[in-house]
């Protein structure tokens, strides 16, 4: 062997039988981590005495959690990233149908809800409704037996806090059984053992597939057997079920009288209505159960809250100035005299501040019935409000232009008249809006609207698309009420961006606040629409994917349940989380934002908000052994986090001194102490890897590609053309100026059909770069990944090729994130993904290749320095002699996919890896929500939980072909479960098209042994072989980021390309779906298992430039109309750096 330093040569020492036969050796590495350690302290220790069970699908996860809530008799504790109401758990039984179940039964547990709060701009994982829906179960019970309460990120992030979560994904019954891992109770997570792609019995929001745009749209006047989150706010706010029953019904017959009374104004502009004007109406829930369908309603209801009509500020503000008149009348009434014989006028502004008076005790009298009055009569008492606020403005005008002139002696009437100029403008800086352009338009156009009665014509139709479409996009309240109204815009604005996130947090917790009150006093049964499992909830922009025509896509994680003495630990985490929100919000008052306030009052008079009564849940009971595993509890938790933990418990015990990354610690302690494999799935692998190849100094040299096209106005096709009357040049000189684009003149262009590739490229652009600028702009952002866990991996792989052992690390991800691949930050999560393997400086790939390759040299005799100058050499064709070494030897690359036919053709998609689990030897598993990133692992961001679990029941195994070594009989059978699940031993459906791998049984009881791992790269690299064979779009070794780029080019840069064969080169395009060309199909599939493609993208920089903390949070939601991408493509520019 080679010298150790140069000095002694290396050495084992082997321990052997009396017959000279050498024994096996074990390593016994503590599994768990310390109490204290450099990433913190352990959130709790190992507790021995646990029983377990693995999950590998969500089918079987979701049925065993629904057994448990509904036979829950003392509590039930959910907390996730996702929780979605009505997410199926057992055939048609809902989440919300257990939940239901369980509060009725004779010992009902008391229920706690704690979903993330997320953002809404951008992500949204319903947690409102998911809010909306828990409170409503309290109706029609003696107690209440429900608690909801989102969770407010708590991280260390400062101005980036908004974009981070609490990832951790819970269920706790009764303290005696608690569920972990990577599978929310939300869309998408039910899958089985067959990968199916057919749509099967899903529906609506069920039917999830981020990655395409969706085809199939209810219709405005279908979408009645549909829900929408406006009208559960109605249904929980609203004390019997009776009147949202009838809300519902009279929505439905004036929404259907409006439709059909549009389409009859005549053919033309009946089917215009029916086609372009849908979007419009579905955006103020015309058939949906919201009694404000129509567009004189939306007039309305957009002259509303433009001018809202707030009441009660009206009221306080209409006393305040009747305060100040009636000072200043009994001043004038003192000065008669000096009134006598002065100009006329003095003694008509005296009869008129007395008729002013008047007017005002009548308004307020009106007002007191506000409560019982309608929509319609409210906007009447607006106006006549603001009609006295006129004759005021009038009348303080009069009183400064005649009393100086006038003998009024009395300085205290100049004063009172002051006074009231004063509280008068204060009230205009307060409540009159300021109107930009577009609002002032806007408003115009409403009230034209309003004015022109049923006979609205084709212009005010049109125009009104258009303004609302630009309102909603460049305007924080109309982006909230599209979002409210289940139609979020794909395109908002930096500025609107910020907007609304000022509007829909406070607006929840408001929310909250109100409903929490109202929750006691919930009497009668829960709203009927809500309660039958048939009425689901209305998908976003009333669209989903086509199952004629469209794929799901397959869901692939692991999850465990747990019973046993650490059972303690996670209800401890809950419980301790609960509190901390509770005493943040301890005593203090929501408020709604001004510009919504009044915006409830429609569907209850009851809305006042109160100081926030806190619930504290008491610290759980340490819980009895079960079982004899030994499982350690981890959490990754923010010190922010901690602190406000710390404030729950009344400051009791001592005080957090740091933030705990316990999953990075046992992920690093797992990895170090490994002796024959690893076996990874995660969701994410982005870890440090120096510098990117090519880097961002080298992009202007490398291959123009989409990102480019997906940043660049000047590149698209027809730029010039249109340059100047969309006032585009502004932007290409400075990228912040979105604001000074024509936003009309586009609105005419995309509404007329004309230049209709430009105009959808153009707004791909203006989309990317306005979220560009937002990320930009709240802080400024890291410049490299800081976790190593792909170092730690590098270096346990290292050690085994210094050492000659045999070892081997496999790693199964997904081909990309979830969602479409020309979304900018996910096209930015690829190039980050593919760094960290293979393409970066200090790739994964490169240090084993590396390491290989001194090995190699040192064992013929070579030094360490003369190695590492030849290992750098290159060959004829400017590689690297290292890169030829076949680091496949140490590693395997794993993604899933599976094919079937859809319309008479041929269908893929990748089978979505969500799992966050490490398993080492088959000796221990670290199972919970952890990806390998930024996020996750450093503890000062996103909240995570997992478990590392250990021990009970063992036995010997020849995991290597060779010795016996013992493996922990659990976390075997979990790798078994996962491999066979995988290698597609399990399909049990007859109309699966991929084949079982049988040839590769064989290795699933030797993961170690070296005819193992060549088995499984052999079967993946054959499924990709025949996969890229039959579909061009999927991604493969060396190709762009979109694989058919090069087509999409040609296809952009020919004239007059008929639109059948425009945009239907990748699945992100509307046109692949809608115009498909027939393929072959693949060759015999065995197994789900294909190549990871380790050079894709290798001449691409595919850094977008975002914040790169904050890359991780990518769960897209597709709305029609973002599903394409107009290639524009243009030279690139030598001084145009770090863009490609």
């Amino acid at each position: 062997m080679t010298d150790m330093n140069g000095i002694k040569a290396k050495e084992l020492n082997q321990i052997n039988t009396q017959d000279g036969e050498a024994l096996c050796a074990t390593s016994a590495p503590d599994w768990f981590i310390a109490q204290k350690g450099r990433l913190g302290e352990a959130f709790a220790p190992p507790r021995p005495g646990n029983d377990i069970k693995f999950f590998t699908t969500g089918s079987d996860y979701f049925k065993d959690v629904a057994q448990a809530i509904k036979s829950a008799k003392k509590s039930v504790f959910i907390t996730g990233w996702q929780i979605n109401y009505e997410v199926r758990l057992d055939g048609d039984t809902r989440l919300w149908d257990c939940l239901h179940e369980a509060t009725r039964n004779e010992n009902a547990p008391d229920i706690y809800l704690m979903p993330w709060l997320s953002p809404k701009a951008g992500v949204d994982t319903g947690d409102m409704e998911t809010m909306l829906a828990a409170f409503n179960l309290n109706a029609g019970l003696a107690q209440r037996k429900v608690w909801c309460m989102p969770a407010i990120q708590q991280s260390d992030m400062g101005n980036l806090g908004t974009f981070f979560s609490h990832h951790q994904k819970a269920v706790v019954i009764d303290n005696e059984i608690a569920y972990v891992g990577g599978i929310d109770l939300a869309y998408g997570r039910r899958d089985d053992n067959n990968f199916r792609l057919a749509a099967g019995d899903r529906q609506a929001r069920e039917l999830y597939n981020p990655c395409i745009p969706p085809l199939s749209e209810i219709e405005s006047h279908k979408q009645y057997p549909y829900i929408t989150s406006a009208e559960l706010i109605g249904a929980a706010l609203m004390r019997g079920d009776g009147i949202s029953k009838a809300q519902r019904a009279i929505g439905w017959a004036s929404d259907n009288r409006m439709f059909n009374a549009l389409r009859g104004t005549g053919k033309e502009l009946g089917e215009w209505v029916s086609d372009q004007g849908k979007d419009l109406l579905r955006f103020f829930g015309a058939g949906a159960a919201d009694t404000t369908g129509g567009v004189i309603e939306i007039a309305k209801f957009v002259s509303h809250q433009l001018t809202p009509a707030n009441i009660a500020l009206w009221k306080s503000t209409l006393k305040q100035w009747q305060h100040s008149l009636n000072a200043a009348l009994q001043e004038m009434d003192q000065e008669t005299d000096t009134f006598a014989g002065t100009n006329q006028g003095l003694s008509d502004l005296r009869l008129q501040a007395r008729e002013i008076n008047g007017s005002i005790v009548n308004w307020l009298a009106r007002a007191e019935q506000a409560g019982a009055l309608t929509s319609e009569q409210l906007q009447s008492l607006t106006s006549q409000a603001e009609t006295i606020q006129a004759k005021v403005e009038s009348w303080i005008t009069q009183a400064l232009e005649l009393t100086p002139t006038a003998q009024v002696q009395s300085a205290t009437l100049k004063g009172h008249i002051a006074s009231l100029k004063a509280q008068v403008d204060q009230w205009k800086a307060r409540v009159t809006p300021e109107l930009n352009a577009l609002e002032s338009e806007l408003s115009r156009w409403a009230k034209q609207t309003i004015e022109s009665g049923q006979a609205i014509s084709n212009d005010l139709l049109t125009r009104g698309t258009e303004l609302v479409n630009l309102w909603t996009q460049q305007s924080g309240l109309g982006a909230f009420y599209a979002w409210l109204n289940n139609t979020p815009t794909p395109i908002i604005t930096a500025n609107a961006l910020k907007e609304f996130d000022g509007l829909a947090t406070p607006f929840l917790l408001y929310l909250h606040s109100v409903l929490d009150r109202m929750a006691d006093s919930q009497k009668s049964e829960p709203y009927s629409y809500l309660a039958d499992r048939n009425t689901r909830l209305l998908p976003v922009s009333g669209m989903t994917i086509d199952p004629k025509k469209q794929p799901r896509m397959p869901w692939h994680d692991v999850h465990m349940r747990l019973e046993g003495t650490a059972v303690y630990d996670i209800s401890r985490n809950f419980v301790a989380r609960w509190n901390s929100i509770q005493a943040r919000y301890d005593g203090k008052q929501q408020q709604m934002p001004a510009v919504l306030a009044g915006a409830l009052s429609l569907v209850s008079d009851d809305l006042e908000p109160v100081p926030f009564q806190p619930h504290y849940l008491p610290e759980p009971e340490p819980v009895a052994g079960k079982g004899s595993v030994t499982a350690q509890v981890l959490r990754s938790a923010p010190f922010r986090l901690l602190q406000e933990e710390h404030q729950g418990k009344g400051g009791q015990g001592a005080a957090p001194q740091s933030r705990q990354a316990n999953c990075q610690q046992a992920m690093l302690q797992a990895i170090s102490g490994a002796q024959h494999f690893i076996y990874i799935e995660n969701q994410f692998f982005q870890s440090d890897f120096g510098e990117s190849s090519p880097s961002s100094e080298q992009a202007p040299g490398a291959v123009t590609g989409p990102m480019d096209s997906l940043m660049s106005v000047e590149g698209l096709p027809g730029y010039e053309q249109y340059a100047q009357r969309l006032r585009l040049d502004e932007l290409e000189e400075n990228p912040a100026n979105l604001h000074k684009i024509n936003y009309f003149e586009l609105a005419k262009m995309i509404r007329s059909g004309e230049a209709e590739p430009f105009t959808r490229g153009l707004i791909q652009v203006l989309s990317n770069q306005s979220a560009m600028e937002a990320l930009r702009a709240i802080q400024e952002p890291q410049a490299n990944i800081l976790n190593d866990l792909a170092g730690a991996i590098a270096e346990r792989i290292e050690k085994a090729i210094d050492m000659g052992e045999s070892f081997h690390v496999y790693m199964v991800l997904p081909v990309h994130p979830e969602g479409p691949l020309n979304m900018l930050t996910l096209m930015t999560q690829v190039h980050l993904t593919m760094q960290t393997l293979s393409l970066g400086e200090n790739s994964l790939v490169d240090r084993i290749q590396w390491a290989m390759e001194i090995k190699a040299y040192m064992d013929r005799g070579t030094t360490e320095q003369e190695a590492k100058a030849r290992a750098l050499m290159k060959d004829n064709k400017d590689i690297p002699l290292y890169k030829k070494q076949n680091w496949q030897q140490y590693l395997t690359l794993l993604n899933l996919r599976t094919w079937d036919m859809f319309d008479g053709y041929p269908v893929t998609e990748q089978i979505y890896v969500h799992s966050k689990l490490l398993i080492a030897d088959d000796r221990v598993a670290v199972i919970g929500s952890a990806n390998i990133n930024d996020r996750s692992q450093l503890g000062g961001r996103d909240s995570e939980l997992a478990v590392v679990v250990s021990g009970g029941t063992t036995s010997t195994e020849s995991i290597d072909g060779h010795c016996n070594y013992p493996v922990c009989n659990a976390v075997q059978q979990l790798r078994i479960d996962i491999w066979r699940k995988l290698f597609g031993l399990e399909i049990s459906h007859p109309e699966v098209k991929v084949k079982p791998a049988s040839q590769l049984e064989a290795t699933i009881t030797q993961p170690a042994a070296a005819e193992s791992w060549h088995s499984i790269q052999a079967q993946a690299a054959e499924n990709t072989k025949f996969y890229q064979a039959a579909f061009p779009f999927i991604p493969r070794n060396g190709a762009s980021i979109w694989p058919t780029w090069e087509k999409m080019v040609t296809a952009r840069t020919t004239p007059n390309t008929p639109e059948e064969e425009l945009d239907t080169y990748m699945p992100f395009d509307e046109g692949f779906w809608k115009y498909p060309t027939m393929a072959a199909e693949p060759n015999e599939i065995k197994g789900f298992i294909t190549a990871l493609p380790v050079s894709w993208t290798q001449s691409e920089y595919n850094d977008c430039t975002a914040n790169l903390s904050i890359l991780a949070l990518i769960e897209p939601q597709l709305s029609s109309g973002q599903g394409f991408a107009t290639v524009a493509y243009k030279p690139r520019s030598q001084n145009n750096k770090g863009t490609t």
